[in-house]
This record gives C-alpha cells, sequence and structure tokens, in this order.
C-alpha cells in the first residue's frame, strides 16, 4: 500500500510539472518562431516550442505516441491531422500533453486502486488501462473532428466552386479571387482559403499554396478542383470551366447523400430521433437560432417546417425557411432542401414522400431558376413556376 501511493505521489508530481509547464505564459514562442509562417517560403507546419523539461520527454512521448496510435489503426501524420484543424498545437507538443495526461489517468487509476484495496493483479491492470484508455480517446476525439472536417470541406466545395467560377468570370485573379472568398465566407473551405492566401502573400506561388491545400485537404474533389485550375490557368474561359467543375463536385456530394439517406432508410425500423426546426418561429420572436451545423456534424438528422400559426410564425414559405436555415443556421442550401423534404418525411416516419424515387408520391414542384441554389440566394421571392400534385393512385413509375 505505501509503495503505491508512493508510486501515485510521484507520477502526480510528474504530471503537475508538465501541466505547469504548458501554459503559455510559462512558455513562450520565440519571436523567430512566430514570425516563421510569414516568411516568402516557409513550411506550413508549426515549430516546437517546447522548454527543458518537455523537451527531455518530448522524443518519448512521440515515439511512444504514433507508435500507440498506428497500433488503433491510425496511421496519417498527426501533424497533417491538427494542421487540417487548424489547431495551435505541434505534434510534439500534442504527444506530450498526451502523456500529461496518462500520467495524471495513471495517478488517478492508482489511487482509486488504493482506496478499493484492490489486489497487486487488479491494480497493475487498473495502472495500466487507464493511461492507455486516456491516450485512445485523446486520438480518437482527434480522429473523429478530422473526418467531420473533411465532410464539411466536401459538402461545403460545390459552392464555394461555384462562387469562385463567378469571381473568375468576373474579371478577378485567381489570388484576388482566393482572397475575396476566404475573407467573405464562413465554414470549413473558407478557412482554409484564408490559410492558402496568406501563403501566397508570403511568397508562395498560387499553384504550389493550391497544391498544399489539396495534399493536405486529403478530399479527392479538392484535388480535382486544383487540378483543373493547375491545367487551364491561362485559359481564358476559366470561371467556365471552375463552374463545370463545380457542377461535377455536386452531383458527387448529392450521390454521397443519397446513399447516406438510403443507408439510413435501411434501419428506418430503428426509432429514430428527428431534430425538427422552425426558422420562422425564431425569425418572428427574435429568438436565437439554434445551430445546425452542430447538430447535423455531431450526426443529428435534421428537419425544417413553418410551424405555421398566428402567433409566433405565421408564415408557409418553406422557401424562407431554407434562406433563413442557410443564412443563420450554418446549414449548406443541400442540407437545408433535403431537411426540408427528406428530413420533412423521416419526421412522419414516412418513405414514400419526400423524395424523387419509384413507388414514392409524384408531388413535384419546378423552379423559375438555375438550380435549387436559388431558393437561398433570393429568400422571399416566388420561384415556383408549376406544380404537380399527387393522389394516393399516382405515384412514380420510372
Amino acid at each position: 500500500m505505501t509503495r503505491t501511493i508512493a508510486l501515485a505521489f510521484v507520477g502526480l508530481f510528474a504530471g503537475s510539472v508538465l501541466v505547469i509547464a504548458s501554459f503559455p505564459r510559462l512558455n513562450p514562442a520565440p519571436l523567430h518562431h512566430r514570425l516563421r509562417p510569414y516568411l516568402p517560403g516557409a513550411p506550413a507546419r508549426r515549430v516546437a516550442t517546447l522548454n527543458g523539461i518537455q523537451a527531455l520527454v518530448a522524443p518519448l512521448a512521440k515515439t511512444w505516441g504514433d507508435s500507440l496510435a498506428r497500433l488503433v489503426g491510425l496511421d496519417e501524420d498527426i501533424g497533417d491531422r491538427l494542421l487540417r484543424l487548424h489547431r495551435n498545437d505541434e505534434p510534439t507538443a500534442f504527444r506530450v500533453r498526451q502523456l500529461m495526461w496518462g500520467l495524471l489517468a495513471l495517478v488517478g487509476g492508482t489511487l482509486l486502486a488504493a482506496a478499493l484495496g484492490l489486489q497487486w493483479g487488479l491494480t497493475i491492470f487498473v495502472m495500466v488501462a487507464a493511461p492507455l484508455l486516456t491516450f485512445l480517446v485523446i486520438e480518437q476525439r482527434l480522429a473523429r473532428a478530422d473526418q467531420q472536417r473533411r465532410t464539411r470541406v466536401l459538402h461545403e466545395l460545390p459552392v464555394v466552386a461555384e462562387q469562385l467560377a463567378m469571381h473568375l468570370s468576373a474579371g478577378y485573379s485567381l489570388s484576388a479571387s482566393v482572397s475575396r472568398l476566404g475573407r467573405r465566407s464562413r465554414g470549413a473551405c473558407a478557412q482554409d482559403l484564408r490559410v492558402v492566401s496568406r501563403r501566397i502573400r508570403g511568397g508562395t506561388s498560387e499553384l504550389s499554396a493550391l497544391r498544399e491545400w489539396a495534399q493536405l485537404a486529403k478530399v479527392d474533389a479538392v484535388s480535382r478542383l486544383v487540378g483543373v485550375l493547375a491545367l487551364n490557368q491561362e485559359a481564358g474561359d476559366l470561371g467556365a470551366l471552375i463552374g463545370l467543375e463545380a457542377r461535377s463536385i455536386r452531383r458527387e456530394v448529392h450521390r454521397e447523400l443519397m446513399e447516406t439517406i438510403e443507408r439510413r432508410e435501411q434501419m428506418v425500423w430503428v426509432p429514430v430521433t428527428v431534430a425538427t426546426l422552425l426558422p420562422g418561429a425564431e425569425f418572428s420572436t427574435r429568438s436565437p437560432y439554434p445551430d445546425a451545423r452542430r447538430m447535423i456534424d455531431a450526426g443529428v438528422t435534421v428537419a425544417l417546417a413553418t410551424d405555421c400559426n398566428p402567433g409566433s410564425s405565421f408564415t408557409t414559405s418553406m422557401p424562407f425557411c431554407i434562406a433563413i436555415a442557410v443564412r443563420d443556421m450554418h446549414m449548406t442550401p443541400d442540407e437545408a432542401v433535403w431537411s426540408a423534404t427528406a428530413g420533412g418525411a423521416r419526421a412522419l416516419r414516412r418513405d414514400d414522400v419526400g423524395r424523387v424515387s419509384v413507388g414514392a408520391y409524384a408531388d413535384l414542384i419546378s423552379l423559375h431558376a438555375p438550380s435549387h441554389l436559388h431558393l437561398a440566394y433570393r429568400p422571399g421571392v416566388d420561384l415556383v413556376a408549376r406544380i404537380w400534385l399527387s393522389t394516393s393512385t399516382h405515384r412514380v413509375e420510372s
């Protein structure tokens, strides 16, 4: 018992020292490290700034951390994942923090085993399992955040590519177009484009900065878009070519969404809670809008509705609700349209409405617009050109 408590206090001391040493005020980055990202031709990776204690354990933490990550199937370099997530961490510093939390978990497990009076065999098991489980939780959280961000980039890319095509067609240069999109947009793609623009201002060529983004993003659609830019940089109709690629990316995103819907439909027998959001109610009552972006990223099925009533939401306009969902709830146009149609059907536990497929009711509309994007782009404008209403005997046959 005495040896167990002594070991716990040794681990507690080591973990506490690493925690205190990781405070930014106690470990400021040198000036040349802070200036490095802004120098011409500087690498995009951050440079580790570790003090004496952290530098002592850094090689061990980095080696063991990378080895354990490979054992659980995470082979990609952690530096790429941190850069993709725009974290301020440097890979070695991240591993040192993992070691720190592992030591604290070791202390907690040891003290718990001592308090419960466990036998030596169980005590050793707890002392090994606690830090290992802590490491895996931190690693899996990083991997999940990385995957969610890549999905967001793919879903936002069609709109970004279309905006890029419009800027190029309007006469803006490639660097100016990237800079404007980064400044005036929100989301994962806009954040990446701000980094690309910063690299260009630092002296990196336009194509080199864009290729760095494509290599880091690990999204095939981004690589194809950058490839089109590289092959046709001097073309006079570059904007039109990017517009064609944007439509191709949109079809890919649509196909992925349909596959996701089909997978979920196969599990329709499982009770699923659908978060039905009412943009008109928040608009009318000036209440805070719910964060639909956070819900979707967390895997929640979202539906949109008008909630028409004379008290808090006296509107029947679904296009208006779609526009608000895109503007204030941070949904993409594709997600908003899906939530207003298939999402509503999911909330009603129905698979015969909300989609255009064989066996579904043929309730359809056509729009006075080039695409469904104008539902969000032109709020308050009646874009409906024609309506088809089915009956119980009329369904889509082919």
